[in-house]
């Protein structure tokens, strides 16, 4: 049986959500019958090794901030070059501001062409946020011409690129931001180790994964965690990431005499451990498409405070996921995560009969994107 190839693009220089969504899929999929390679425009491509290790062919080309001139040659030639070699491409996207990849994949002859969406809101402010904002909605108007087929992860992330009509259509699919449950599954004996490693035997660990980025809303989680700490006092804030705001963040976090309790931890390749030895998790974003992070902390069977007018209900997997408002004020979110507290429980069959567990997603995501392949063939 001849393999289904599908070249894939969205992966940036950090690691994100897109990027572990992606790595994840295509981790779990059978690379007897599916090639995966991936097109980016960045020199250093987040997660680069671990594709690698999959098999990924990954193809460079200059970003359009840089250089748009260079980058629009290189795109043409790459398509020019390699388009006959794909069934398939996937393209993954925050925004609709440039649709150059899926221009020339149309032009030059790829078949299936997939746009999916994984945010629900514009990631820039200011000058360079209205340029981009005008440029989206045009090519929303546009995405119809070049796509074939439409994802994205939620019902907000859908709403943001795509027409009614879109939606309403045979060729929309919601695709979930399945993770590896297993690998989340709450296990007593991690907690044990890694509080003991990290000297947080005695402490209430309120933990956050997620790039310092104004969408994460850490400003608004340092005064609810400071909040919180008045109230108990043997609260830690655990921050996993890295990113452009972090100084900005490790500042407040300064004045307001919290830095004995607030741990920065960067990029870390032990969030699955770290997640066992937090006691809630926190995610007041401004925005979401879905978030993956949600879904691991639900999968390790923690507490979740959301921002309900951020955040999807969709993200609502488990039981103790709770969607509070970003106008509230951070007494009330901190009133919210006490109240809370209880006993830590194994969510793994909930979480996997909610559609969300990795094996059994890539198996049918995998099936869908070969059908795809295989009827364009018979047309």
């Amino acid at each position: 049986m001849k393999k289904t190839r599908v070249l894939f693009s969205g992966i940036s220089s950090n690691i994100g959500g897109v990027e572990t969504f992606l790595l994840e899929y295509i981790r779990h999929m059978n690379r007897d019958v599916i090639q995966f390679d991936l097109l980016c425009n960045t020199p250093t491509p987040a997660l680069e090794e671990e594709f690698v290790g999959l098999g990924v062919t990954i193809y460079k080309v200059s970003a359009r901030s840089r250089n748009p001139l260079k980058s629009v040659r290189e795109i043409e030639a790459f398509f020019r070059t390699h388009a006959g070699e794909y069934d398939v491409f996937w393209c993954n996207k925050c925004m609709l501001n440039n649709l150059d990849y899926l221009k020339y994949a149309k032009k030059y002859g790829i078949p299936v062409r997939v746009i999916h969406s994984h945010n629900s809101a514009l990631m820039d402010t200011g000058i360079k946020g209205r340029l981009i904002q005008f440029l989206h909605e045009k090519g929303k108007k546009k995405i119809v011409s070049y796509a074939t087929h439409f994802w994205a992860c939620s019902d907000y992330a859908a709403r943001w690129f795509y027409a009614k009509d879109v939606i309403a259509s045979e060729q929309y699919c919601f695709i979930p931001n399945a993770t590896d449950v297993e690998k989340f599954r709450f296990r007593e004996d991690v907690r044990s180790v890694y509080r003991e490693k990290l000297g947080l035997e005695k402490q209430f660990v309120v933990g956050h994964v997620g790039r310092f980025h104004m969408q994460k809303n850490h400003l608004f989680m340092v005064d609810i965690f400071a909040a919180l700490n008045k109230k108990k006092p043997e609260s830690v804030l655990m921050l996993i990431g890295q990113g452009e705001l972090e100084q900005q963040v490790k500042e407040k976090v300064a004045g307001l005499g919290l830095t004995d309790v607030v741990r920065f931890m960067g990029v870390r390749k032990d969030v699955p451990a770290l997640m066992q030895a937090m006691d809630c998790f926190l995610l007041p974003s401004l925005f979401e498409g879905l978030p993956v992070v949600a879904v691991e902390a639900q999968s390790s069977g923690l507490p979740c405070y959301l921002a309900e007018n951020g955040t999807t209900r969709q993200t609502q997997i488990t039981d103790r996921c709770y969607f509070l408002n970003l106008n509230n004020a951070p007494e009330v979110w901190a009133d919210a995560i006490i109240n809370g507290i209880g006993t830590r429980i194994d969510t793994y069959e909930q979480v996997c009969k909610a559609g969300f567990e990795i094996n059994q997603a890539s198996i049918r995501l995998q099936e869908k994107l070969i059908g795809m392949a295989q009827k364009e063939k018979t047309c």
